[in-house]
């Protein structure tokens, strides 16, 4: 700049005037171009950034900015909206992907046009760099090659050898920055527990996970294996195995939904063990090693673990998951036995115009035609888990954002993505959409225009542990956010029909036997109708059942696709329930038994409930008993269909004195 250097020289000899022309200037040549106020930006929405990306990493950054300006925004033309970089790029930016539209435009922005007013969004693809360092990357948002005022914003991020364990989505998870206009989301983990949560936090004492044995475990209920995981201190505070800087790794039991993965070497319930080296210093690894015990049931579990510091200190940045899989006992396969002569139970139809039941063949109809029961399908609502943040919704076909009243407040184009929050200190929901910001002091709800249509919870991670990359977030029916007083959690509830619900559990396989699998659909329809009539169980939390094996393992759409014999057997039992004296009964089922059934009392307690009872279950002798065994045993009823037993003969036997009924078409 040799007319800055100029000016500066010979400033002595020139008038106060003259000297502030000449600076004023030299400003004004320096300065990027802006648009005036027809062309104005404002931050509403962030994403969360990741601790650490691996080199070669692909991430996805989105933002949002609502147009403060006079001019409507478009995504065509010569001053077509797009995200840039602002900083010099000889050859490429370090972030750099092949998708971005050249080497200074990251992307465009959605919708095509955003009026005075709305929100446009911009997801920049980025892949990190094959260098391990910390970069301060700097961006805006254009119309044409003219900067829009308001709408520069910074993104750091870090690259190193292990990404950070809390960042395990491509797509990072949005949170709201703080204007005025916008109430900030208070975020809620998904992933804390009331005793993490008590915790007090010490900015000195942090730490990254960098090393494991193993990314999943698979093991057979009951089994036992060794895990050990590398923690990198990276406060300022020595971790010791004594106090007063005593390190303990922990187990979060609300992660599995309090299902047990306690090995007798554990300290307790919660504290698995304490640091066995004498001596930690920052920057330097911990190792910690210890044996999981895998629960008596089978599923998909993701527990949660971390450290704590003289047991009153959560150590931040610690936190890390082991997708587990749980597999029960292969059923012992035993020849096929002719069926029995004895005749079948029938199925009971609960009649609209009278008080008794009209017995009647299976998918036979009555003397007076096909029965109608007095009953329709009942809508379910289904905890899904705890939300952290923001979440990200879209559909493929035109979905609408409304209260849980049935207020509808915008129709939103197939494909767009909606960020639904809550704000814990005002009280508000908010949705972020391509239309206008919505607030509402009731739950949002976002469902299909038109049905069948497919929910996506593109900010939700809920991966399949025995398959890497596959994410089971997908539903069909509605989906809520809402504020549970119970827990202070924010949960993402799905609401939708029965039969929808029951075609997404992941409670056996495709291999399993016809009978077998419609005897554990009627089962289960029988558990969920019982909780839903009675709405006890998860009152306070707004919803009918938990998505997880505490109720049921429920994985939504994608389990469906999975899983076709399951909707085979939705669809032969179609609203058919075990009933008790002529009222829906809670029907328990679990893997095996050891040759007899436990009693409700045994188990649980209470008062004695007349069809869960002891008794032998001869094709379980000689087995381990997984699960509490009450009610039906899966393995057993596999092998009763094997030997031609069909599933109401397989339902009536476990569920003692009772029937199975037609209760809605």
């Amino acid at each position: 700049m040799p007319s800055l250097r100029i000016a500066t020289h010979h400033a002595r000899r020139l008038s106060l005037p003259l000297l502030t022309a000449v600076l004023l200037v030299c400003a004004v040549a320096t300065t990027p171009p802006t648009y005036a106020a027809t062309y104005a930006a404002q931050k509403m929405i962030t994403s969360k950034v990741p601790t650490t990306l691996t080199q070669l990493q692909p991430y996805t950054y989105a933002i949002g900015f609502k147009n403060i300006g006079s001019t409507t925004w478009s995504s065509a033309g010569t001053d077509r909206i797009t995200a840039k970089t602002t900083q010099n790029v000889r050859y490429e930016h370090w972030f750099s992907s092949h998708l971005w539209i050249d080497k200074l435009t990251v992307t465009s922005m959605t919708p095509n046009t955003v009026a005075p007013g709305q929100v446009a969004y911009f997801n920049l693809p980025l892949e990190a760099p094959q260098k391990n360092a910390t970069f301060n990357n700097m961006f805006a948002v254009f119309a044409g090659d003219k900067k829009i005022e308001g709408s520069d914003f910074s993104l750091t991020l870090t690259v190193g050898n292990t990404a950070s364990s809390t960042n395990t989505q491509t797509t990072s998870t949005p949170t709201a920055s703080a204007p005025a206009a916008v109430p900030t989301p208070v975020p809620t983990s998904s992933a804390t527990t009331a005793t993490a949560d008590t915790l007090r936090t010490n900015p000195y004492a942090t730490a990254t996970p960098l090393i494991k044995s193993a990314q999943s475990l698979s093991l057979q209920a009951g089994a036992a294996a060794t895990f050990t995981i590398g923690i990198k201190n990276t406060g300022d505070r020595n971790w010791r195995n004594v106090s007063p800087s005593l390190v303990a790794l922990n187990f979060d039991p609300s992660s599995t939904a309090n299902v047990s993965f306690k090995d007798s070497s554990w300290v307790s319930s919660i504290v698995i063990l304490n640091q066995s080296a004498p001596l930690t210093q920052p920057s330097e690894l911990g190792f910690f090693s210890f044996i999981i015990k895998a629960p008596t049931m089978g599923g998909q579990y993701n527990p949660e673990f971390y450290l704590t510091l003289n047991g009153d200190t959560l150590i931040e940045g610690s936190r890390f998951h082991l997708p587990i899989s749980v597999a029960m006992p292969a059923p012992v396969v035993t020849p096929s036995a002719p069926p029995t002569t004895t005749s079948s139970p029938t199925i009971v139809c609960i009649a609209a115009d009278q008080n008794q039941d009209l017995e009647q063949d299976p998918g036979n109809p009555s003397e007076s035609g096909l029965c109608q029961p007095s009953h329709t399908e009942p809508i379910m609502r289904v905890g899904i888990d705890k939300l952290e943040g923001q979440l990200g919704v879209t559909a493929n076909l035109p979905y609408i954002i409304r209260d849980n009243a049935g207020k509808e407040f915008v129709k939103v184009a197939a494909g767009m993505t909606t960020f639904l929050s809550y704000n814990a200190a005002t009280g508000a929901y908010t949705a972020v959409s391509p239309g206008p910001l919505i607030t509402s002091p009731l739950p949002l709800q976002v469902v299909a225009a038109t049905d069948p249509s497919i929910i996506t919870l593109t900010t939700f991670s809920n991966p399949v542990a025995y398959h890497p990359g596959w994410n089971d977030n997908t539903y069909r029916g509605a989906i809520e956010i809402r504020w549970s007083e119970a827990d202070q959690k924010v949960w993402i509830i799905n609401e939708l029909p029965m039969e929808d619900y029951l075609r997404g559990l992941a409670e056996s396989s495709n291999a399993a036997e016809p009978e077998y699998q419609k005897a554990l659909i009627t089962a289960a329809r029988s558990y969920a109708l019982y909780h839903h009539d009675a709405s006890t169980k998860h009152l306070a939390r707004h919803f009918d059942v938990v998505a997880t094996v505490s109720d049921q393992y429920y994985r939504g759409y994608e389990s469906e696709k999975r899983l076709p014999a399951v909707s085979t057997a939705v669809d032969a039992t179609r609203g058919q329930v075990v009933t008790y004296n002529g009222s829906v009964v809670v029907t328990p089922y679990s893997a095996s038994t050891d040759g007899t059934t436990r009693s409700w009392e045994d188990v649980w307690g209470g008062t004695p409930k007349p069809w869960l009872v002891r008794k032998p279950v001869p094709e379980d002798v000689g087995r381990q008993r997984f699960g509490h065994g009450v009610g039906m045993s899966q393995l057993a009823a596999n092998d009763m269909a094997k030997k031609g037993k069909n599933y109401l003969d397989i339902l009536t036997f476990f569920y003692v004195n009772t029937n199975i009924a037609q209760w809605y078409n």
